[in-house]
């Protein structure tokens, strides 16, 4: 159930962007696959495309989050919004935390977070890892229950 509530917080917010905004979606278990190469406009037909692969995006294990981040700075987005269970696999979240951070003091990228509490990490991921994320990083945290 918390991945599918995900599945709709992200849709809805995809939803919303304007047609001015161009966007992309990446995907992270074990490893990082980009929905579209690069950033594309958020055309009513892109915004639907997008909805539908994350709709039907199953769930592997992992949670490549450092590699994720990096593959969005990689984009040269001016904002990230950042949707996990704030429990990487590829990392201690703190050391994450202060990479992506010294990563984007010249750049400035708002990352907003929005975690998802699951049965095996109870939140405590969420304010360790995502609530400062964003807090750092010009961004702010959400919480999906």
């Amino acid at each position: 159930q918390p991945l599918e509530d995900a599945k709709r917080a992200l849709n809805a917010t995809i939803d919303q962007l304007p047609d001015a905004v161009q966007f992309d979606v990446l995907f992270f278990d074990k490893g990082v696959s980009a929905w579209q190469p690069q950033l594309v406009p958020a055309a009513t037909h892109l915004k639907n495309e997008a909805q539908r692969t994350v709709t039907a995006r199953g769930m592997a294990r992992g949670t490549a989050s450092n590699a994720a981040l990096n593959a969005a700075f990689a984009l040269d987005p001016e904002v990230i919004y950042f949707l996990s269970d704030g429990e990487p696999t590829d990392g201690q979240p703190a050391n994450i935390v202060s990479a992506i951070t010294a990563l984007n003091r010249t750049r400035r990228i708002s990352i907003h977070t929005i975690g998802v509490v699951t049965e095996r990490n109870g939140g405590l991921g969420l304010t360790q890892f995502m609530r400062p994320l964003a807090e750092q990083n010009y961004g702010a945290f959400q919480l999906v229950q």
